[in-house]
């Protein structure tokens, strides 16, 4: 909820002088950074943890998945493109918090 309340704030930040849109830029370049050193953190963690054996593809995409939404909810564009973001049904379905399956 606080994700998304701060990315239409971000969106809705005026960009109308010089030093707003480079502390923009900075911020944006500072999330991409940190969002791509978390990502390979976590690559790195699913491979140790599942080695060769086990859904270590899954949990990639679904990693890849979840970067993508953190960023579009701070209003960026998706570092990742969709055919690596796939996450299967029966992961989404299991994750989701309604009762039908959800959410």
């Amino acid at each position: 909820m606080i994700a998304t309340i701060l990315g239409v704030r971000a969106r809705s930040f005026p960009a109308r002088t010089r030093g707003a849109r480079q502390l923009r830029a900075r911020t944006k370049d500072f999330a991409l950074y940190l969002m791509f050193e978390l990502h390979q953190i976590e690559e790195l963690y699913a491979e140790s943890l599942y080695g060769s054996h086990g859904p270590t593809d899954k949990v990639k995409h679904f990693v890849r998945y979840n970067a993508n939404k953190a960023l579009m909810n701070l209003g960026y564009e998706a570092l990742f493109p969709d055919p690596v973001c796939q996450v299967s049904p029966a992961i989404m379905a299991a994750l989701s918090s309604g009762p039908d399956g959800k959410s």
